[in-house]
């Protein structure tokens, strides 16, 4: 199946929606979605998104390329811009999807992502969330690469969140907060809570609060060759990374960071974090 080259807008439950499903060979592919959900309509608040697909039970949704699309919303309860949903622990995971050279923005989180596995999201603009640019929740072998990450207005913010996952690598991507004080949210630039062999690599985190890099409860977790830092006088920011709960074998490793107020590191013991070059 292709959609390509379409208009696809002001539809209350979702833009281009998949439940119940059993689909291989998607292409989405040169398309304008916007602004599909209840918030246009004034109804109550129904969760869903411009791309939205459920596999829950024992639906499938796999080889899927969504590339050279506009995806954008206005933020609406429990919505995203893009959403993949599975509830199975086992069998056929959402995956051999991906996701590349979009401008995807203005929603709770542009893309959410829920129990996949092996997905590619690479060379995206990623802008304005009003909780997360991406969020991932038990997913696994996921690449995340050379996307931008940025907010267009002070009312919403932006970053990354991973959530009990585990194989992933965050590349070569751009992250800054432009809120003077830090995000509505709270939130860091890039979250890592109950994480297992997390490889983020030559990226940068400007001025995060109330930190870049916020890595909680995780193990196997290697930090490299990554620009961390806060360019305001005095620095807002607590610490440039911190790792607080329990984990073992974390590894900071040839990272750039300035910082002009308190101590740039907060490694909490049983982290267990070895530094080398940092």
């Amino acid at each position: 199946m292709n959609i390509t080259g379409n208009h696809i807008s002001y539809n209350r439950l979702g833009g281009i929606r998949l439940e119940r499903s059993e689909v291989r060979n998607l292409q989405i592919t040169g398309n304008d979605i916007e602004y599909n959900n209840h918030a246009e309509h004034g109804t109550e608040p129904e969760p869903t998104a411009e791309i939205y697909v459920d596999v829950a039970g024992k639906n499938s949704v796999n080889e899927v390329t969504v590339a050279s699309n506009t995806i954008q919303a206005t933020p609406s309860e429990g919505g995203a811009n893009i959403l993949i949903r599975d509830d199975k622990q086992e069998g056929q995971r959402p995956g051999l999807w991906t996701i590349t050279g979009n401008i995807i923005g203005n929603q709770v989180n542009n893309i959410h992502m829920i129990g996949c596995r092996g997905i590619l999201i690479s060379g995206n603009c990623i802008y304005s969330a009003a909780n997360r640019n991406i969020l991932l929740e038990q997913c696994e072998l996921i690449t995340i690469g050379t996307n931008n990450f940025r907010r267009h207005t002070p009312s919403l913010g932006c970053g990354v969140r991973l959530v009990d996952s585990s194989d992933c690598i965050l590349e070569s991507c751009q992250s800054v907060d432009d809120a003077e004080t830090g995000q509505a949210s709270g939130a860091s630039l890039l979250e890592l809570e109950g994480c297992q062999r997390i490889s983020v690599q030559g990226c940068h985190f400007l001025d995060g609060v109330p930190a870049g890099i916020d890595v909680s409860d995780s193990s196997d977790v290697s930090i490299t060759n990554c620009l961390v830092t806060d360019r305001r006088t005095p620095a807002r920011s607590e610490h440039l990374i911190r790792f607080s709960g329990k984990g073992k074998a974390n590894q900071l490793r040839g990272n750039r960071l300035g910082h002009s107020g308190g101590p740039a590191l907060s490694l909490a013991d049983e982290a267990n974090v070895a530094v080398d070059g940092s």
